[in-house]
């Protein structure tokens, strides 16, 4: 467990250093985003993957990781929203397919 702590804690040093060198570089703040996703600290994520959106706001995974931290924390509207942006925005289509499966799942959950 340490070693994914002093990795994770290198890789945040790392991507602060490239936004500190770069304040619009999205992918940054993606990564930053994927940590804070991968250590369950969802609004810090949320944070992170809104401000690579708002830097690029074609950059699609930034909406799928917000479609993926609003599903975490049971937002189900909130996640809707950003799969769908996902899905304007990406040409991953394997993911695309996933985000639509997500989506039909969460409005059969809100329907019924």
């Amino acid at each position: 467990m340490h070693k994914y702590l002093k990795e994770d804690e290198l890789a945040i040093e790392n991507y602060n250093k490239a936004i500190k060198l770069n304040p619009k570089n999205e992918n940054a703040y993606f990564n930053l985003g994927l940590c804070a996703f991968d250590g369950e600290r969802y609004d810090e994520a949320v944070e992170q993957f809104k401000k690579a959106v708002e830097i690029s706001p074609e950059y699609s995974y930034g909406y799928w990781g917000l479609g993926k931290c609003y599903e975490k924390t049971d937002d189900k509207k909130q996640s809707i929203y950003y799969y769908e942006k996902f899905i304007e925005n990406t040409t991953d289509e394997d993911l695309k397919a996933q985000a639509k499966t997500k989506i039909d799942a969460f409005y059969k959950g809100l329907v019924e």
